[in-house]
């Protein structure tokens, strides 16, 4: 049980830093309109929901939406303090946030539902965490390619 904790917990933090990879590493695009700015918000999808498809791997009964949806707010809050790092006097969050918050933490109970479909699940748990590994790091390169592109 310990073993699947840290897994989700190392995957949620590996979530969040590939989400925040565009703040921490890219410089800041210009003042234009980024050019396939929608990858950025179907990384998040991506990533939060493959984090909710891993506790449905892991864990059984409610238990799994409850990881599901922590394991989103702990990325969540790991890509917030990165752009606070990178941008200090940035504002943190702009209005009507808490609701993004209740979104995206919502899309990790979409991929716990998901991944309770007996079809959709992941035949030697073992090889879920790998699996979901690849698929958020897959979601981080996606969310950069417009900040990419912008140069």
């Amino acid at each position: 049980m310990i073993g699947r904790v840290l897994a989700i917990v190392a995957l949620a933090v590996l979530a969040g830093l590939a989400l925040a990879l565009r703040d921490l590493v890219l410089p800041p695009p210009r003042q234009v309109r980024l050019p396939l700015e929608s990858l950025v918000v179907v990384s998040w999808v991506f990533a939060l929901a493959a984090l909710g498809w891993l506790a449905a791997q892991l864990f059984g009964g409610p238990l799994r939406l409850l990881v599901a949806g922590a394991s989103g707010a702990v990325a969540i809050g790991l890509a917030l303090a990165a752009k606070q790092v990178r941008y200090p006097d940035s504002s943190l969050v702009g209005d009507g946030f808490e609701i993004l918050i209740w979104i995206y933490v919502a899309l990790g109970l979409v991929g716990a539902a998901v991944g309770s479909l007996p079809a959709l699940r992941a035949s030697p748990v073992e090889r879920a965490a790998g699996l979901a590994a690849v698929l958020v790091v897959v979601a981080g390169a996606l969310g950069a390619v417009p900040y990419v592109l912008a140069r």
